[in-house]
């Protein structure tokens, strides 16, 4: 019997490539940017804002921004640095909106319809159903301290301790030096330490 012929698919576009053509007004080039990056920044959004509604925003907005700064990005771009630059702009993003919910709520306003009332991406609630009870407490635990914690501090330290970002990735995406980015990683630590010790991995 005869084998059929496999003939090789062609190699997907780079990242530069996508980008030269997204700037010179390719639809297909920015929808394949957007398939390429899209599920990893909502996932990184999510655990940030602790909102699905609110990160499917975040990321909306971070592609309406990414269009218009494109031109600023070099078309030699790898997949890590178009990673790393829209990141930034999601986390910019995701800042100034835990911002505005925190001032909404010191000044006891009410919050717009998905604006951090959407409490479904907790550490506690993505967490694995049989999870053991006393796993949870720590999650729980430790999503009351991020809720206290300041905006800055609690990004960087969701972004190395959760994401498994480098401390040169933390720094990077929140567009600080790394030693700022570790002060405010071991701004978090230090609040949890007492329930959980020193973390057995480096800032």
């Amino acid at each position: 019997m005869t084998r059929p012929i496999l003939l090789p698919l062609p190699n997907a576009p780079s990242d530069a490539e996508l980008v030269a053509r997204a700037i010179e007004g390719d639809r297909f080039g920015r929808e394949l940017i957007y398939r390429r990056h899209a599920a990893y920044l909502l996932e990184m959004v999510t655990r940030l804002v602790a909102s699905r509604d609110g990160a499917e925003a975040i990321v909306r907005e971070t592609f309406v921004v990414a269009w218009k700064r494109l031109a600023t990005l070099t078309t030699t771009a790898e997949n890590a640095e178009l990673r790393a630059w829209l990141s930034r702009i999601a986390v910019g993003l995701a800042r100034r909106r835990l911002r505005r919910a925190r001032m909404l709520r010191f000044f006891g306003l009410g919050l717009e319809p998905g604006d951090d009332d959407d409490q479904d991406a907790r550490l506690a609630a993505l967490a694995a159903v049989d999870l053991r009870h006393d796993a949870r407490q720590d999650l729980e635990h430790i999503d009351r301290v991020l809720d206290r914690a300041r905006v800055e501090p609690r990004i960087a330290w969701m972004l190395r301790r959760v994401d498994g970002l480098t401390l040169d990735d933390v720094a990077a995406v929140c567009a600080c030096p790394p030693a700022t980015a570790e002060r405010r990683i071991a701004e978090i630590d230090a609040r949890l330490g007492e329930r959980f010790g020193t973390p057995a991995v480096s800032p």
